[in-house]
């Protein structure tokens, strides 16, 4: 039983609907209260210090999963630090997912700054942010992870460069593998899926709705985590990376959706 459902025992008499938003809002401030704790924390580790940042974020990863009451089914090893790891993507809740279970610097769209606290945040946790809509932006971001690769760090993107819907994958675009080519790093594919497809965030709805319609029961996630996949080529990897999420998401619809 969670903290918030001990807190809320023998609440006789409340609306069902207001029960729930209570228990969703206690929550949400539990989320903020770990976000700023943890912003603390990464606040003391040096800039240059990308591998201890990522700890501390996994840290942060691991407790916003607690709070939310978020229950991870993890396959597969997680990977070790210095490649990229490539993921379809649902929701923001696969951002919170990878954090605690395979630490990077992620790649993030720029809004994602604006976002209270979990923006600033972010930005001292190391995230690359990019303007999808800008060339200039785009290749800043490449370059800047082709730099952080060869460094040896580690790097997550989501390719298909926004939330899909079940059941499969939007195609991935490349140039995250061409970084790591050049690089000369492994690619480690992950293919994320819900057993509930609701939990999914599309359809422009905001964060702030998803999270009061998702967060008002408990959530499961699956994360597989595949092989690295190594190659000097660019279009081979974004291909192998590919073929992998797909058929894995295959597989998990036909299990998760029967």
């Amino acid at each position: 039983m969670s903290v918030t459902d001990k807190s809320l025992q023998g609440a006789e008499g409340i609306p069902p609907n207001l029960l729930n938003k209570i228990q969703t809002s206690i929550k949400f401030v539990g989320v903020m209260a770990s976000t700023i704790k943890h912003m603390t924390i990464v606040s003391f580790v040096p800039d240059d210090d990308l591998q201890g940042k990522c700890r501390v974020a996994q840290s942060w990863g691991k407790s916003l999963l607690e709070h939310i009451g978020v229950t991870v089914r993890v396959e597969g090893e997680s990977p070790e630090w210095g490649c990229l790891h490539v993921a379809n993507h649902r929701s923001y809740i696969d951002i919170i997912v990878i954090l605690a279970y395979c630490p990077a610097v992620f790649l993030a769209k720029a809004g994602v700054q604006d976002w209270p606290i979990i923006g600033p945040a972010a930005r001292l946790a190391g995230t690359v942010f990019v303007k999808r809509d800008q060339k200039d932006s785009r290749a800043a971001a490449r370059e800047t992870m082709t730099e952080q690769l060869k460094l040896g760090n580690s790097i997550t993107v989501f390719p298909e460069g926004t939330t899909v819907a079940p059941p499969g994958a939007d195609p991935l675009r490349p140039g995250a593998f061409y970084s790591a080519a050049e690089a000369g790093r492994p690619v480690v594919p992950l293919a994320i899926e819900y057993p509930r497809e609701s939990d999914a965030w599309v359809n422009n709805e905001t964060a702030g709705d998803h999270f009061f319609r998702v967060f008002n029961r408990p959530v499961e996630v699956v994360l597989r985590i595949g092989e690295p996949i190594r190659s000097d080529d660019g279009q081979e990897l974004r291909d192998k990376a590919q073929a992998w999420i797909d058929e894995q998401l295959a597989e998990l619809h036909e299990e998760l959706h029967k």
